[in-house]
């Protein structure tokens, strides 16, 4: 038995740096929140040059989703991103980030926007590491995984600094 059932995601925005808030929204989800209800957003929300904004999502599959996203055969979790091209009113327009067949939870991707344009994507996987994907296309598509940490280091993200280095930050769950 469930304690707690998830509904989906909810959002809400300000246009006056927090002053007033619109009523919250529920996301229309496509591809997420299939028939184990699991769903959740992470890390920020980042904004590309052209004012798209991004946000991560990871995991499970909707069984009824029949849009344009291909949700590969036999798909237990995945991440993925959703765009807003209206500031963050509404969000569509699914991409994969990565998907895996056997049942061991891969989640909590996390989206960094470096100054080239290129993005990486940081999750944690069932191993309990950070692994990373890449885009070159405005998160399109990806290529990875490549491991960031060794086991029980996670969650992480990444931030591009002023320097134009790019600084990873995660967990260490293992004894010193």
């Amino acid at each position: 038995d469930r304690i707690h059932t998830n509904l989906g995601v909810v959002h809400t925005w300000s246009d006056d740096l927090g002053e007033t808030w619109v009523e919250p929204r529920y996301m229309d989800l496509g591809p997420w929140l299939g028939p184990n209800r699991a769903i959740s957003p992470h890390w920020r929300i980042i904004t590309l040059d052209d004012g798209t904004a991004l946000m991560s999502l990871y995991g499970d599959p909707n069984p009824k989703y029949d849009g344009p996203m291909v949700v590969p055969a036999g798909t237990k979790v995945m991440a993925g991103v959703m765009r807003s091209t209206d500031n963050g009113e509404t969000w569509s327009d699914p991409s994969l980030i990565m998907h895996k067949t056997d049942p061991l939870c891969w989640e909590e991707s996390s989206l960094c926007l470096l100054d080239s344009g290129r993005l990486l994507s940081h999750t944690r996987t069932g191993r309990h590491n950070i692994v990373q994907y890449v885009s070159d296309d405005k998160g399109r598509t990806w290529t990875g995984p490549v491991d960031v940490t060794h086991g029980s280091q996670q969650p992480g993200g990444a931030f591009q600094l002023k320097s134009g280095n790019v600084m990873c930050t995660w967990g260490n769950r293992q004894a010193p």
